[in-house]
């Protein structure tokens, strides 16, 4: 029986994947790199450390990509207050406090922004875990090894909730289930291949499932 839901953000709690691309792609095309949104929403979930090089590679990334970083961080800003709570996530995460069950946050966004997507359940969610305070984001396993460790619980009762690859993966390297949902837009096939433990179109439709999801 599962003590604590580990949970990513972009894409799984908020509808904001599309923003974050849109941001690249402005970004990259600033300094001549002509990447489209669909070549880039594949990496979103990574942190920027890792999405800038895996797109433009490590030597243009060392030219470009902490400006490219920068850019992408200031146009996302002005785009962030479209971005909103998906439909459910409050009621699921009151059911789970109900359930004695803990809330963490694991998430390559910074902490300003967690703050700000997350501030109408911010009562509800025990531990929060932001890129920054990580060497290494998804899909290396930093983000939720911190998470863990900050629960005070062991990782056999611990699971993680996200909508990529990179969430997958980085899960799998800790030693944890992955729950994936379809929510984030990411290709249901390539999702498939990472055997995540369960896929769920939706945080409505893992909250009708939750009886299966604690049992794991």
């Amino acid at each position: 029986m599962l003590k604590a839901l580990i949970f990513d953000v972009d894409g799984t709690l908020v509808d904001n994947n599309k923003l974050h691309a849109k941001s690249w792609e402005i970004a990259f095309r600033t300094f001549g790199y002509d990447i489209s949104m669909s070549e880039i929403l594949p990496h979103i979930g990574k942190g920027g450390d890792l999405l800038v090089p895996s797109i433009i590679g490590k030597e243009n990334d060392l030219k470009h990509g902490d400006k490219i970083r920068k850019i992408h961080n200031q146009e996302y800003k002005n785009m962030i207050e479209k971005v909103h709570l998906f439909p459910g996530v409050k009621e699921l995460f009151h059911e789970l406090r109900e359930r004695k069950i803990k809330i963490a946050i694991a998430s390559s966004a910074n902490k300003n922004e967690i703050e700000h997507y997350l501030r109408e359940v911010k009562d509800k969610i025990e531990v929060v875990v932001s890129g920054d305070e990580v060497k290494h984001t998804k899909p290396e396993p930093d983000i939720f090894a911190l998470a863990i460790q900050r629960l005070r619980i062991k990782k056999e009762f611990c699971a993680a909730v996200g909508d990529s690859v990179w969430d997958i993966i980085a899960a799998k390297r800790v030693g944890i289930p992955c729950i994936v949902l379809l929510s984030g837009g990411n290709d249901p096939e390539k999702l498939k291949a990472e055997s995540p433990e369960k896929i769920f179109q939706n945080i409505e439709e893992l909250r009708k499932n939750i009886d299966d999801v604690l049992a794991l």
